[in-house]
């Protein structure tokens, strides 16, 4: 006798039939499993018809897999006869994970995929996100044995989602799955003031946002290298979790250099820098003759223009009037920052104050000087 299939898949339904050809009556037909008498139960049923018993498993499970026995029994003796029940039983696979809850970018990442239970032929493959995993350069998958393991390195943030590792044979398939969690670095957009150039007092404001990083980020500025100090006239704000805006009001020339926005979580850091530039308003020197002078002199006296942005533009007054070159008036320009104005000869309608003013896109400065002149009428 034999069974319907030569094996059989978890699910379906197997059936024997044990008949006695010869053999006097009365006769008694009974079944062994595994060398145990039977016991019929809701999926394993015994039906006699005449001199045959019919055993009927449906559905056959992995467990009924093992040596079915007929033993066919009168007064003048007994007969048994054997069948082998073989089932193939559908994978069971262990539960997978990561060795590590959250990785950084660039560590090494490792799965093992172990089939516990499951007949031969066994094929395993990997999913990612649900699409089939191709290994590559950074993605290696080694199969040994009933095992398959899966090994990333280096980790990058691309790299994080849903795995799972898909067991299948001819009885079924199962699939067991892992989350891989990667705190990706820090990625800062380009921090820009919202003007190319400031005047002193103007207000200046940059804004830092974290576009891309995992939580939790720190946000940080640095000026000229060092932490920038918060003051009445330097102000930082957070915006959320991702954002950080620095405000300078009013802006003054000290506040001109370098600002840098940090962004750090524990995967790494990202800087970017800004110049703020600060166009300064014109520091004039004194100015001053340096004698009481006489008709038929020449006087002379210089103004330089100590501090201040380009374009700078230097101008003489006379008694508040604009003073141009003349015969005896010469204004000559030394650079950009420095202007001379000689009188030569000094007559009496020289005498007066004489003005100098600096002034530039920022602001301007005005310095004064009399020129007395003696013996003038």
């Amino acid at each position: 006798m034999s069974f319907n299939s030569d094996r059989h898949l978890e699910g379906e339904m197997a059936q024997i039939n044990c008949v006695v050809q010869k053999g006097d009556s009365p006769l008694l037909l009974s079944w062994l499993y595994n060398g145990q008498p039977l016991t019929p139960s809701d999926h394993t049923k015994v039906l006699e018809v005449g001199r045959s018993s019919i055993l009927t498993i449906d559905p056959v499970k992995g467990h009924h897999q093992g040596n079915y026995t007929c033993v066919a029994a009168n007064p003048a003796g007994e007969m048994a006869v054997h069948a082998q029940l073989f089932v193939n039983e559908p994978p069971v696979v262990s539960p997978i994970g990561f060795n590590l809850p959250q990785y950084l970018e660039d560590d090494m990442a490792q799965t093992n995929c172990v089939v516990q239970k499951g007949d031969q032929p066994l094929i395993l493959s990997w999913l990612y996100n649900g699409q089939r995993l191709t290994p590559s350069d950074h993605t290696k998958v080694l199969e040994v044995g009933r095992s398959s393991i899966l090994t990333i390195d280096p980790v990058k943030g691309h790299h994080q989602g849903n795995y799972t590792c898909v067991a299948s044979n001819p009885a079924g398939e199962m699939a067991v799955h892992a989350q891989l969690f990667v705190n990706e670095p820090p990625v800062v957009s380009p921090i820009a003031f919202n003007l190319p150039q400031y005047l002193e007092d103007d207000m200046a404001q940059g804004n830092c946002v974290v576009h891309k990083g995992d939580h939790p980020i720190m946000i940080s500025w640095l000026f000229n290298g060092q932490p920038v100090t918060i003051s009445d006239e330097v102000q930082i704000m957070a915006m959320g979790q991702r954002s950080s805006i620095l405000t300078i009001d009013p802006v003054k020339g000290h506040h001109q250099g370098n600002y840098t926005c940090v962004a750090a979580n524990h995967a790494g850091a990202m800087a970017v820098h800004e110049q703020l530039y600060v166009n300064e308003p014109p520091v004039v020197s004194p100015i001053g003759f340096n004698l009481e002078y006489l008709e038929g002199d020449l006087a002379q006296t210089n103004c330089v223009v100590q501090k201040g942005d380009n374009p700078v533009l230097i101008s003489w007054l006379f008694n508040g009037l604009p003073l141009v070159s003349s015969d005896h008036v010469e204004i000559a320009g030394m650079g950009k920052k420095t202007s001379i104005l000689t009188i030569d000869p000094v007559m009496g309608d020289h005498r007066g104050n004489y003005s100098c003013v600096a002034s530039n896109p920022a602001g301007q400065m005005a310095v004064h000087a009399i020129l007395h002149v003696n013996g003038a009428s």
